[in-house]
């Protein structure tokens, strides 16, 4: 498939300056994610894991939604895209090798926010509000949310967020350690650019290589951690006698 073959109606890829924008474009219904969307996000990824040129990649979603989380109706007509093809983008998209940013532009909710959280980076405009519905509908989460969440802002915060299913301001999960910074409506994509383009300056090997170190710590602790450094050799990249060369004759 080519790149140019990626973008759906329902979502968008847009390349440039080693830049990857991914856009949920479903504004009408909030961006609820229905199985198309789960597919084509499948088919992004694969191809962004591949993607030499890009360094970084942002995930958003188009109107005033980043995602207001699974569509019901496609949950109640038994059209929903299956666990496995979801747990295939979540998992796809916390693998790649490139930063990744959620952009979390309105409302994001349960499903949602269970796919955002597989980002590196989560970003929030003013007004977003953030929650997990799971328990309203009677429902568990499948797709890593609340081992996800649990990492980010700890046992007792994730709990709070979970058994209520409170809307959370983006001001308060910045409080929480679940967003990493919040950024006014109105220039909040200028900033989340701003801060991707500024990443995709560096070495695509470098970013990679220490996404790898944190997650392995994370995963496993300081001491394995530190154990497993060497499996990450050689410690220089293919482009730092170039990045060396230039930084010598600026």
């Amino acid at each position: 498939m080519s790149k140019t073959d990626l973008t759906t109606e329902l979502v968008r890829l847009e390349r440039g300056d080693g830049v990857a924008t991914i856009t949920l474009n479903r504004p009408e219904a909030l961006n609820a994610l229905v199985r198309e969307m789960w597919l084509g996000l499948d088919a992004i990824l694969t191809d962004l894991a591949s993607d030499e040129s890009t360094t970084v990649v942002i995930l958003t979603g188009a109107g005033r939604a980043f995602s207001a989380g699974l569509d019901i109706n496609a949950i109640r007509e038994g059209a929903q895209a299956n666990h496995e093809e979801m747990l295939r983008v979540v998992n796809g998209l916390e693998r790649l090798p490139q930063a990744t940013i959620g952009a979390i532009n309105g409302y994001c909710f349960t499903g949602a926010l269970e796919l955002v959280m597989a980002c590196d980076i989560l970003l929030a405009a003013e007004s977003a509000k953030v929650g997990d519905t799971h328990a309203k509908f009677g429902m568990a989460p499948s797709l890593g949310g609340p081992q996800r969440l649990s990492a980010r802002i700890g046992a007792g915060a994730a709990k709070e967020l979970l058994f209520s299913s409170r809307h959370y301001t983006a001001a308060e999960c910045a409080a929480l350690g679940l967003v990493n910074r919040v950024y006014p409506d109105e220039t909040f994509m200028d900033a989340v650019r701003g801060l991707a383009g500024e990443m995709a300056q560096n070495s695509r090997y470098s970013i990679a290589t220490q996404k790898r170190m944190v997650a392995t710590t994370a995963q496993h602790g300081l001491g394995v951690g530190l154990q497993v450094v060497d499996s990450f050799q050689p410690p220089s990249g293919p482009d730092m006698a170039e990045r060396l060369a230039s930084f010598k004759k600026s």
